[in-house]
């Protein structure tokens, strides 16, 4: 007996300690050229945390499609917790940061924005397509 509940002790602590992970939303690059975006939640990137964009982990080929992790929440909730009630998706492209600095590209703003209800999500199978 003690075993088993040492046992089922063991199952629920290792359980809590794995972190969720959501690779649910999908972007996909059709504008035309290679480019970088950014998932944040505001109305423009002025307000980016120190206005520094770390674009490494976030290029994308024309294209190609590319998996987007959450952890620890689903995109679900991530976009029913946003202020705007949606995802919104910041896309520069390649040519712009290669020719611009990121103070200038935010200063500027140049980048467009596009911006996805939860319905539409759904709908769409949570696979985001930027043009």
């Amino acid at each position: 007996m003690k075993k088993l509940l040492f046992f089922l002790a063991l199952i629920a602590t290792l359980m809590n300690a794995c972190d969720y992970t959501d690779h649910k939303l999908k972007i996909k690059n059709s504008s035309g050229s290679n480019g970088y975006f950014i998932i944040y939640d505001s109305s423009s990137l002025n307000a980016y945390p120190n206005k520094v964009l770390n674009l490494d982990n976030n290029f994308i080929l024309d294209g190609s499609t590319k998996k987007m992790s959450l952890f620890n929440q689903s995109w679900e909730e991530y976009v029913k917790n946003s202020s705007f009630g949606g995802l919104i998706v910041f896309v520069i492209h390649e040519d712009t940061v290669a020719r611009q600095s990121k103070n200038s590209i935010i200063k500027n703003k140049m980048y467009s924005k596009h911006f996805f209800s939860l319905k539409e999500l759904e709908r769409k199978n949570w696979l985001v397509v930027i043009h």
